[in-house]
């Protein structure tokens, strides 16, 4: 599945202000990032969604955490985004507002590593704009992200990412 074909199917919403949090709880420090760039395009026909994040949109509190971030663990220059391919397994309702939770399942990529991603998210619809928004739990090992043992008690092995995707029918480009 590729954008071009999702987008060129009927019914299809995106969005490229996102927004994707992530939240390390550790002993010593707890660390948040949050990109509000996040693009996703969902297509309610057929329940296609795919979601690139650039890893430099990421913004912290802290300067110095932004830059071990991209340079030390995530390598924002060899790997630029993070990507979910997948599917929602439900139907979507367009024509009403409504509010429902849907399965997502796909593959999740990042730092170069592919994975087999589910989690259930909270479909909505109001005033005929979809959203979605949902979290899931990232292990760092799977994605072969290593984390010092100087510091592996700032930051944990597991880290919890939330999206919020308020979607608007997709316009073509000319």
């Amino acid at each position: 599945m590729t954008l071009s074909m999702i987008a060129s199917a009927q019914s299809v919403y995106m969005t490229n202000t996102g927004k994707a949090t992530f939240y390390s709880k550790a002993p010593l420090e707890d660390i948040e990032a949050t990109s509000n760039k996040a693009n996703c395009i969902v297509n309610t026909s057929n329940g296609e969604v795919l979601s690139i994040i650039a890893i430099r949109t990421f913004k912290f509190a802290k300067a110095l955490m932004e830059e071990h971030f991209n340079e030390k663990y995530l390598e924002s220059d060899k790997y630029k985004d993070a990507t979910f391919k997948g599917k929602i397994t439900e139907a979507l309702v367009t024509d009403r507002d409504t509010s429902y939770n849907v399965n997502v399942t796909g593959t999740m990529k990042i730092h170069g590593v592919e994975q087999p991603a589910s989690y259930t998210a909270a479909y909505s619809v109001k005033g005929g704009m979809p959203s979605l928004e949902g979290s899931f739990n990232i292990a760092l090992k799977d994605y072969n992200i290593t984390i010092p043992k100087l510091v592996i008690e700032n930051i944990a092995e597991v880290v919890k990412v939330t999206c919020k995707f308020d979607l608007s029918p997709y316009q073509k480009k000319n």
